[in-house]
């Protein structure tokens, strides 16, 4: 089990294995399914597109996982694609 800490000071308690979605705002026009295949995140997921406007889409990447590392993980390893402006 892990904590997370919200912005209001209360805790999140996470009991792992969990299914997880990360929010994932981009630019239109970026290819986000190649961008994330070339992480190699080493994990089964799904992408889909959640909303849109005329600069920014957003996608929910879902996927499963099993400890607080590899949230982490994975959340740096998306940090690091640069067409990626948001990720919640």
């Amino acid at each position: 089990m892990s904590e997370i800490k919200c912005f209001n000071d209360t805790k999140v308690q996470i009991e792992y294995p969990c299914k997880w979605e990360y929010r994932l705002i981009v630019r239109q026009g970026t290819d986000i399914n190649s961008q994330i295949f070339e992480l190699k995140l080493g994990i089964k997921y799904t992408i889909t597109e959640s909303n849109k406007n005329a600069k920014f889409i957003s996608y929910k990447l879902q996927t499963t996982l099993s400890s607080e590392a590899q949230r982490i993980d994975i959340y740096d390893k998306l940090k690091s694609v640069k067409e990626i402006k948001y990720i919640m």
